[in-house]
């Protein structure tokens, strides 16, 4: 099995499944929207009321068009709409009641709701921020709406002294909500775009492009070129200084490091640069190899100057074009 390919291939699906899940959400929180508010026209709904649900509305919308172009933006978005349409019900709550435990009670909601507002719009201009704490808030208020729809079933009193009436579909609904925000927040696109996963991911690009780690893997076919000097890897320069050169990948783990090996004019040793995926020339390590040799599945690179790599050597998938 290519492992490779097998990799590229459920990265594809697991895009497309984010940005339908995207879509589904933002269309989903339009719906309510809309819902709630011919709800609204029946009774004696405040403006709070209305502001909360054309916020998801609107909200709802731009989660829609951000699933299609940008996972972390479309994530920000939908906390944000989630954080400012909550704050508006829970202050439209309070609004509508003298009972002090109440107040109290929905207090605790409005911080939750301006965090979820506040990191949402963070993430919402593209930056990962207090990631934790997005999930804790979410799943405290997923809890909640939990706890609400299991309460009214076995305490019927309970919903006497809460100034809202508990639809248990709605509450099912939003508790969906806050579990698909903390499935959302658990993506690898949302994970590698934190603070500590970007300082990572550079010095891996770093460890990649100036060494090579056990594990790591070309293909047969380049293999056996890098050995014969020659081959339909290689390509014909000719400028003057660059007589030929072959470029291949170097796998290692989810890593991969492009590597370009050159035979200059006059010299004897191969010239090889590695650049790790993503990253800028500059950034490249460039160094002697006086010779290739394998054995046992691996291919050795040794060079007088102290060049010592070895890496191993993989048969491509036979269905592979």
């Amino acid at each position: 099995m290519d492992w490779e390919k097998t990799r590229a291939r459920t990265k594809i699906a697991f895009d497309i499944l984010s940005l339908l899940v995207g879509a589904i959400l933002g269309l989903a929180m339009i719906g309510q929207g809309l819902q709630r508010i011919s709800t609204g026209f029946d009774g004696d709904a405040s403006v709070l009321y209305y502001l909360g649900y054309s916020i998801m509305i609107l909200g709802g919308a731009s989660v829609v068009v951000l699933s299609f172009k940008d996972r972390v933006r479309m994530t920000g978005a939908y906390a944000l709409t989630l954080g400012l349409s909550r704050l508006c019900l829970r202050c439209g709550d309070i609004c509508s009641t003298t009972e002090v435990y109440v107040i109290i009670f929905e207090l605790v909601f409005v911080a939750l709701a301006l965090n979820l507002a506040r990191i949402g719009f963070h993430f919402a201009r593209g930056n990962v921020v207090s990631r934790t704490s997005l999930i804790m808030t979410a799943s405290i208020m997923a809890s909640t709406d939990l706890f609400l729809i299991v309460a009214e079933d076995y305490v019927e009193q309970f919903s006497a002294y809460l100034p809202f009436e508990i639809d248990p579909y709605y509450f099912m609904l939003n508790f969906l909500m806050y579990v698909a925000l903390v499935a959302l927040l658990d993506t690898k696109v949302i994970r590698d775009n934190t603070v500590m996963a970007r300082y990572t991911l550079v010095l891996d690009r770093i460890r990649a492009a100036h060494s090579l780690e056990e594990g790591s893997y070309i293909y047969d076919d380049v293999a056996r070129d890098l050995l014969n000097r020659s081959g339909p890897s290689w390509r014909r320069i000719d400028d003057g200084f660059v007589q030929s050169e072959i470029v291949f990948d170097i796998f290692t783990g989810d890593l991969r490091s492009t590597a370009v090996v050159q035979i200059w004019k006059g010299k004897e040793p191969l010239f090889m640069t590695v650049m790790h995926e993503g990253d800028s020339i500059f950034n490249a390590n460039r160094f002697r190899v006086d010779r290739f040799t394998e054995s046992d599945g691996v291919l050795h690179g040794l060079g007088k100057d102290g060049t010592k790599f070895s890496v191993l050597i993989r048969g491509r998938d036979p269905n592979e074009f």
